[in-house]
Parts: C-alpha cells; sequence; structure tokens
C-alpha cells in the first residue's frame, strides 16, 4: 500500500531474524543481502552447497485477484518433504504464539525454495503485505523483533529435539 515492496520488507525481517539468531551462536547465511539476489530456484541449492542445516525463506503474502485478503489472512508455513514439515511444526506454532495473528496452518507447498533434500527447509508467509493495517504492523521494529523471537526459539528447540 505504501509503495514498500515484499523483497525489501523480508530483507528487514531476515537481517533481525539473522542478527537474533548469531546472538545465540549460530552460524546465518543469506542468500541475499541487498535487494536482489539468486533465482527463488537457486535459493535451495545454495543452502545445500553451504553445508546449511537448515533454510528458512521469509516473504509476505497477498492474494489473487477477486480474493477478498482481510478473509484469508491468517500465517502460513510451507513446506515440502519431511525434514522440512518436522522444521515448520516446531516454527509455526512459535510465531503464532509470540505474534497473535491467525494461524493460518503449516501446508504442503511444492514450492521451489522448499524442495530441497538434504537440508530442512520452510517458506514462511508472515502476514498479508497487501493490507495497508498490516503492511504498517510488519514494518514496525516491536512486531519484526517478535517474529525474530519466535523463529530463534523455534530454531532452538528444533536443534535440541534432533539431538
Amino acid at each position: 500500500p505504501t509503495g514498500k515492496v515484499e523483497r525489501e520488507i523480508a530483507l528487514e525481517q531476515v537481517k533481525k531474524i539473522g542478527h537474533r539468531l548469531k546472538e545465540k551462536k549460530f552460524d546465518v547465511l543469506y542468500t541475499r543481502t541487498g535487494p536482489f539476489g539468486p533465482s527463488l530456484y537457486e535459493r535451495a541449492p545454495f543452502a545445500f552447497k553451504n553445508k546449511a542445516d537448515l533454510f528458512i525463506s521469509v516473504h509476505y503474502n497477498s492474494a489473487a485477484d477477486g480474493v477478498n485478503p482481510y478473509k484469508i489472512r491468517a500465517t502460513e508455513t510451507y513446506y515440502y518433504n519431511r525434514p522440512g514439515k518436522k522444521l515448520g511444526e516446531i516454527i509455526h506454532p512459535e510465531i503464532i504464539k509470540e505474534t497473535g495473528l491467525k494461524n493460518g496452518g503449516l501446508k504442503y507447498g511444492d514450492l521451489a525454495v522448499c524442495r530441497n533434500n538434504a537440508v530442512p527447509s520452510i517458506l514462511l508467509e508472515l502476514d498479508y503485505i497487501i493490507i495497508p493495517s498490516a503492511e504498517e504492523q510488519i514494518r514496525t521494529n516491536e512486531f519484526q523483533n517478535k517474529i525474530a523471537e519466535a523463529v530463534t526459539q523455534g530454531v532452538l528447540k528444533y536443534f535440541r529435539l534432533s539431538e
């Protein structure tokens, strides 16, 4: 609504998540640190090539023409395979708990960034950027810090359960 594009807001969010994970002594790799980076199809292989332990792709949703985004507004997490589902089962509830957003569920998705058989991978659709009040909220430090904390807590739980 304000003209700020999803990739800009998503990158702000990812940097906050990365910062929080680094505080917990995780090594963090970014597929991009500026406005443009590898294509969606190159991102999952990037995680594999760099021997990542997991891959999280952060996005903000929109709605198809003719669909009322207010009626479908919710936070969703997508996975492609069993390792991604396990990761999503841990991180998704943390996001709902921390933000209080409507739970759109953990869903199977045949998405390029999730199709990584070697690295547990998920795609987060945190909120609907096309809704003015949602955009206003997701651009606040308070909201971004809540997401960063939720993802960090989920990652910590994931590795504790995987030990």
